[in-house]
């Protein structure tokens, strides 16, 4: 998001824009959780994001980006219930917190450009 173009200004991308901001500060530190291999504190922070996200992959993710959707949520969910014993997780959970911050950035750059492109004056 640029911050030039007054898209920030619509409601709609002013709340896309923050729920990205708290989603990748939460798998900022989620990743850096994993990194010190607190697990416990790494599970929290992935139930916290799942409930900023339940309205965005309810409305968007499932009918956009089906594979992506089914990739995250899968993940996401193995925390679902606690700290997950599986040792293969904290990898899994890394490459799917890449995963969702591309997303994140690149539905918020598609929505900037639909902005943009009504707020622009038609030219012929």
């Amino acid at each position: 998001m640029c911050g030039y173009c007054g898209c920030q200004d619509l409601d709609a991308i002013a709340e896309l824009t923050a729920e990205r901001d708290v989603v990748v500060t939460l798998s900022g530190q989620v990743g850096r959780a994993l990194l010190a291999g607190d697990l416990d504190l790494a599970a929290v922070g992935v139930r916290t994001i799942v409930a900023v996200l339940r309205l965005r992959t309810a409305i968007r993710g499932r009918a956009l980006f089906p594979d992506e959707h089914r990739q995250i949520e899968r993940a996401l969910a193995e925390s679902a219930d606690g700290t997950p014993s599986d040792p293969f997780w904290p990898r899994r959970l890394e490459q799917t917190l890449v995963v969702l911050r591309a997303r994140l950035s690149a539905a918020q750059s598609e929505q900037a450009d639909a902005a943009r492109a009504r707020r622009s004056p038609v030219r012929r």
